[in-house]
């Protein structure tokens, strides 16, 4: 899960001269409503927000206190959870940002990353970095919105508060209007397969680590989904 990062920045390495700026994304639930890079206001790096805080999300807040402290965690639960799955930026911002990403990152833990990327940015360990929120900026990240909470344009396309096109949808197949209206019937009716399988192994999962014996050998060895709501 992320040891995409250690790749980017070893392909980057390599390559950097080739680009301007640099957009780190997921691949599956990433929709584009105009160029990611046309938006006035980036900075050298550019970080985008979920709705809930860190306090909110008892994974996050596990993996964010892995990355730092008890401390750590206190002093900045009340400020929302930044998405690792989207990051924009300068050339240089994105190497420097990879640079201490790779720096920390163990490839044995799984979830790390997002802890890690959080940390970064609310200790002052990412200067110049900028963070948006949901419908004021150029992403939206949607896992959490709610179809109730997003406006459109006459173009049906979803737009921030001040009436801009949103530049990326991130999560947009957790809103099934969007995931419709957005692909072909035939990748409608797998992705929300997908969903169903996933959905279904993850309950498998939990009832294995709750048995009495095999719980017990699978919380040793394995990432625990009981643990967390």
């Amino acid at each position: 899960m992320h040891y995409r990062f250690m790749m980017y920045y070893k392909f980057l390495k390599k390559s950097f001269k080739k680009y301007d700026n640099i957009l780190i994304a997921d691949v599956r639930d990433v929709f584009f409503q105009k160029d990611p890079f046309v938006y006035e206001n980036y900075g050298p790096l550019n970080l985008f927000a979920e709705e809930l805080t860190l306090e909110e999300c008892s994974i996050n807040s596990h993996i964010f206190e892995l990355s730092s402290s008890a401390k750590e965690l206190k002093k900045y639960s009340k400020e929302n959870i930044l998405c690792a799955g989207t990051t924009i930026g300068t050339t240089k911002g994105i190497m420097d940002y990879l640079k201490k990403m790779t720096l920390k990152l163990n490839i044995k833990d799984i979830l790390f990353d997002q802890g890690y990327h959080n940390y970064l940015f609310y200790a002052g360990k990412l200067p110049g970095a900028k963070k948006f929120h949901n419908l004021k900026g150029p992403v939206l990240t949607l896992a959490e919105m709610g179809s109730k909470n997003l406006k459109y344009n006459n173009k049906r396309q979803v737009i921030n508060l001040d009436g801009s096109v949103v530049n990326i949808l991130h999560q947009y197949d957790r809103d099934l209007g969007l995931l419709y209206r957005s692909n072909k019937f035939g990748y409608f009716l797998l992705s929300l397969s997908r969903s169903l399988k996933i959905k279904i192994r993850r309950g498998i999962k939990i009832s294995l680590f709750r048995l009495p014996l095999l719980g017990r050998y699978f919380r040793k060895k394995y990432y625990d989904p009981t643990r967390f709501k």
